[in-house]
């Protein structure tokens, strides 16, 4: 009877630390076998997120096999439809433009270490209910320094910037994605609710 006991007692532990709900900061920060990714140089290249939480803490470094490496989200995709609340942790500096797309993240956390968020990244979001929460940790003058309206590339500008066929191609593909997304709707300010120098830990009384 208590080997019984200790079994459901372990099984309750269990499933409250590894829940896709957690209630703080720390179990929010997903493993790195959770994303599929690179390494490159001093680097790792997140890629996508495959795990089960609802809400994302995205570290701006992960360890690698002993050895830590700076995050790169520069090719970063959250195709993940579980995923409610995004926190990019301080130190990170800058996301790819199409991050949210094919999301349903509802609320987004920015650290003050970025130095650029577009209108486009933010028109990816969408909530049926609500507005979009935007949470920034600096000021709302702050804010305004480094929120950008993104300026698309022509698909004769997308030929000419490289060399490389490959990232010609890339750069070419990018600018046809990016006028069909730009017909089906542009950025709307009345969507979005902002929050201005908030801080992380703040972020807890969020968690329900």
């Amino acid at each position: 009877m208590k080997k019984k006991v200790l079994f459901l007692v372990l099984t309750s532990f269990m499933l409250a630390g590894c829940g896709s709900q957690p209630k703080d900061l720390e179990s929010c920060k997903a493993d790195i076998a959770d994303f599929e990714y690179d390494i490159s140089d001093e680097n790792v290249d997140l890629k996508e997120y495959n795990g089960k939480l609802k809400y994302l803490y995205i570290q701006p470094a992960y360890e690698v096999n002993g050895k830590t490496y700076k995050t790169n989200l520069s090719d970063f995709w959250l195709n993940n439809d579980k995923v409610k609340l995004v926190i990019f942790g301080n130190g990170i500096k800058e996301v790819n433009d199409s991050v949210f797309n094919s999301s349903e993240v509802e609320s987004v956390y920015f650290p003050k270490t970025m130095q650029v968020v577009y209108d486009k990244t933010l028109d990816y979001l969408h909530s049926e209910d609500e507005k979009i929460q935007i949470y920034y940790e600096g000021t709302e003058d702050e804010w305004n320094s480094i929120f950008a309206e993104y300026e698309r590339q022509t698909v004769e500008e997308a030929w000419n910037s490289s060399e490389d066929m490959e990232e010609k191609g890339s750069a070419v593909g990018k600018s046809l994605a990016d006028k069909l997304n730009s017909m089906m709707g542009s950025y709307d300010d009345s969507e979005f609710e902002y929050h201005y120098s908030v801080s992380e830990d703040s972020l807890e009384s969020l968690m329900k």
